[in-house]
């Protein structure tokens, strides 16, 4: 095995595995990130079609305002400047929901939503009562206190224990107040009966304190991370996949590439979905019951996205995100997510359309890879764009002359960013499962941490999340802390 002065590998340039490079960097610590693909950025990285920038897993997020969790990342992390935050919801309204006897809009504040519950049932003051109680409680913890601590836990919440189902029915609301607060879950892969309370009414929270979108593209914050990723000391390398992480007396010790190179190390970071790390990792480095464990989880569903410019004076941007509902079945419900937003074309807007899509409708071309599918792929994938049109044209109106972009799939997402399902939000959080897979920073290898959306929580917040769990695991939590408190003195 050959040496290299490194002390950390990490598996995967993602947002996680280059924020935590970020940090362990400008802590004097020596990283090397290693990224199958040839550019940076994962999930993060957009990419273009006919000069237009095509989101693919970061379409927006809170919280990032001033003193707020991400704002204070992104300010930590050294590239706030160069996203070019922009605040949604500035017009009042931050989600519009769609259903087929009911049109509700998300206010972009929790006072404001607190309100908007009471017009829509005034008889439920106490439901409503506690809910936003609740919500208050998870959304007061968001930021970083002056010790460079988290104020409060997501997982302190007294719910714990309780699916998002049974938190709404303790409270006594009814279905029509359920059915609004169930709308988030649906987008963020959650089913209310099987999401922990606590995860559903965390993320909520952070939209209802604030909410934002980039003002550049997902390539250039990809770029902007890890770029700072190398001024700190980093190295990557691209394009050469990790296919064998190296343990030695049950202490993970190093690497070997697909290229024949070994990387030696004294931790390792994954930030890559952990049934990715199994096969990495030689049959005896693990439990047998750990691993079937792992892979028995459940992931989230995939997503059928299509991507379009319309004429931006039929179709301006309305300022909010648009939610057409299709079906309740009592517990979960079904819809279809609509985003316009200007594009880089003079007079034409962008138009995202996504609905969820299992895996298994697209396992026929499971052996294939992007570009390579055939006729009979690229059939399927137009009829259900066109059925996602149609879906478009009755929320907003007939489209008019309209460019189609992109349309991708489940098996689109699994070969961009390495989801082994296509799933955009990855492992499924569910009361059901085993609490060793609640959080999963720590795998029964020493020295093998995990981080990204997988580790903990979806999305940006998610991330965040394990970032600042794995970063401590590795650098040691009373220098991380020191470091974090440090670094918000001279930031504030």
């Amino acid at each position: 095995m050959s040496t290299i002065d490194t002390e950390v590998v990490i598996i995967g340039a993602g947002l996680a595995g280059l924020s935590s490079a970020i940090l362990l960097g400008e802590m004097g610590i020596k990283t090397t990130i290693i990224e199958r693909s040839p550019v940076a950025g994962g999930l993060l990285r957009s990419y273009p079609r006919q000069g237009v920038d095509c989101a693919v897993g970061l379409h927006y997020f809170g919280p990032a305002g001033e003193g707020e969790l991400l704002r204070q990342m992104f300010d930590i992390l050294g590239v706030t400047d160069r996203l070019r935050l922009r605040r949604l919801g500035t017009q009042g309204v931050l989600e519009r929901y769609i259903f087929d006897d009911l049109t509700f809009n998300l206010p972009a504040t929790l006072p404001a939503f607190k309100e908007a519950l009471l017009d829509l049932c005034p008889t439920e003051k106490a439901a409503i009562d506690c809910i936003i109680a609740a919500l208050q409680t998870m959304s007061q913890g968001l930021r970083l206190d002056a010790g460079g601590s988290l104020q409060s836990s997501p997982f302190s919440f007294a719910g714990l224990d309780q699916s998002m189902e049974e938190f709404l029915a303790a409270s006594g609301c009814s279905k029509k107040l359920h059915d609004i607060l169930s709308v988030h879950g649906f987008w963020t892969g959650l089913p209310m009966d099987k999401c922990p309370a606590y995860l559903l009414l965390y993320t909520l929270g952070a939209l209802l304190l604030s909410a934002w979108e980039l003002g550049c593209t997902g390539r250039q914050m990809a770029d902007a991370y890890a770029e700072r990723a190398g001024e700190t000391g980093a190295d990557l390398l691209l394009g050469d996949p990790v296919e064998h992480i190296l343990v030695q007396e049950g202490r993970a010790c190093g690497v070997r590439l697909k290229s024949g190179r070994s990387l030696s190390c004294k931790k390792i970071l994954a930030g890559i979905h952990p049934k990715l790390v199994l096969p990495m990792l030689a049959e005896e480095a693990l439990p047998a019951a750990y691993k079937e464990g792992l892979l028995q989880l459940a992931e989230t569903a995939g997503a059928v996205c299509v991507h379009l410019l319309i004429d931006r004076k039929l179709h301006p941007a309305p300022g909010y995100n648009m939610f057409r509902i299709h079906k309740i079945d009592g517990v979960n419900i079904d819809g279809t997510f609509l985003q316009v937003r200007e594009s880089e074309r003079p007079g034409y807007n962008l138009l995202t359309i996504i609905r969820g899509s299992e895996y298994s409708d697209w396992k026929q071309w499971h052996d294939t890879h992007t570009g390579r599918r055939g006729e009979e792929y690229q059939k399927a994938k137009m009829e259900v764009a066109q059925s996602l049109l149609e879906i478009a044209g009755s929320v907003l109106g007939p489209l008019g002359d309209y460019t189609l972009l992109d349309v991708s799939t489940p098996l689109t997402m699994r070969d961009w960013a390495a989801s082994p399902e296509g799933s955009v939000y990855g492992l499924m959080r569910s009361v059901q499962n085993d609490l060793q897979y609640a959080v999963l920073t720590r795998m029964p290898v020493r020295s093998l941490y995990l981080v990204g959306q997988n580790a903990i929580a979806p999305g940006l917040l998610g991330v965040t999340l394990s970032v600042l769990r794995g970063v401590g695991e590795v650098a040691g939590r009373g220098k991380f802390q020191n470091f974090l408190a440090a670094r918000l003195a001279e930031i504030s």
